[in-house]
Parts: C-alpha cells; structure tokens; sequence
C-alpha cells in the first residue's frame, strides 16, 4: 500500500512562507507573457527539467530500465539531447524561468521537509499499519 502524505508536504511549503502564493502567481504571470521558442522542449521541461535532466543523464542499464520505450537510445544520443535541451534552456527565456521555478520549489519542499522532518516521520507512522 502507497502512503502519500503530499497534501501535508504542500500545506507546509504553503504556510512556510507568507509570500509564497503571491510569489507563485506572479511568476504565472510572468510565464503567460512570454511564449517558448520551441514548444517541443517546452512541453518536455514543463514536466519537470530536472527529472528529465537526470534521467537521460543515466548509464544505459538504468536508462534501459527506467525508460524501456527509449532503451534504444546509447549514452551519446543521449548526451546529444541533453545538449539540445540545456541550449533551449539558454535560448528561451519562458523555459528559463520554467526551470528556475522548479528549482525553487523544489528547493522550498526540501527546506519545508527539513525543517518540518519529526512531524513528517509522525505523519507516516500514524498512516502505516503496525507490524
């Protein structure tokens, strides 16, 4: 059985920072003005740059095994794409701020996790069934 304690991730990044939700709508904003250069890579880093990043990062075994749909990709074909994306990150301002945004929240959910760790530990054990 999955245990998800999101919500309880999310209210803690939420009510970590006073300014957080204002600072969330602003950068909206900022996105919906600016249009990606090549929506192809766009939608690929709206996903989530960093796990794509990573992932294609991966040694072929773990490649293989993560993405057997793209098993047939070697590491410099790989290398290649991560090139590719790491210019569109240079060249495109919307894919900039897309990945700065990611960054940074995932950089607020590890400080709230950080700073939050008892509670969360408490949270798991109350959710998972005793032994």
């Amino acid at each position: 059985m999955d245990y998800d304690i999101t919500e309880k991730i999310a209210h803690l990044v939420l009510t970590g920072d006073n300014s957080f939700e204002q600072h969330m709508e602003k950068q909206g904003e900022t996105l919906r003005r600016l249009k990606c250069i090549n929506p192809f890579y766009g939608r690929l880093i709206a996903r989530g740059a960093e796990l794509l990043l990573s992932l294609f990062d991966l040694d072929d075994r773990d490649f293989a095994v993560r993405l057997p749909a793209l098993a047939h990709l070697d590491k410099p074909s790989r290398q290649q794409f991560l090139r590719a994306i790491e210019r569109h990150l240079e060249e495109c301002e919307h894919c900039a701020i897309t990945y700065q945004n990611e960054l940074d929240l995932n950089a607020r959910i590890e400080q709230a996790c950080c700073e939050n760790r008892e509670l969360i530990l408490d949270q798991l054990e109350e959710e998972m069934p005793a032994h």
